[in-house]
């Protein structure tokens, strides 16, 4: 599979388990986190492969929930920090 970017988001009860999930999201080829419940992953990884390693961290519970969506960053528009922008317009080996 080519690489791609992956949004995960996070619907949790209580404090989001940071440092596990970058600890995970560190197995990506790149990552990036732009607010307290979400991230961009640059990865090769299968949606479905991410979904069940985010739901196997011992610090999800089975009430939280998250949302993974492939992103076209080629369509975008929006009022970001720059370092989001440029984080995601850097080049990349694919």
């Amino acid at each position: 599979m080519n690489a791609r970017f992956v949004h995960v988001g996070f619907g949790v009860s209580g404090e989001v388990p940071i440092d596990a999930l970058e600890k995970l999201f560190a197995t990506a080829l790149d990552w990036i986190r732009y607010d307290a419940h979400c991230w961009i992953l640059y990865t090769t990884t299968e949606l479905d492969t991410w979904r069940d390693r985010i739901r196997a961290l011992p610090e999800i519970k089975t009430s939280d929930s998250f949302l993974l969506l492939e992103v076209e960053v080629n369509a975008r528009s929006g009022y970001m920090q720059e370092y989001v922008w440029d984080w995601l317009q850097k080049s990349r080996l694919k």
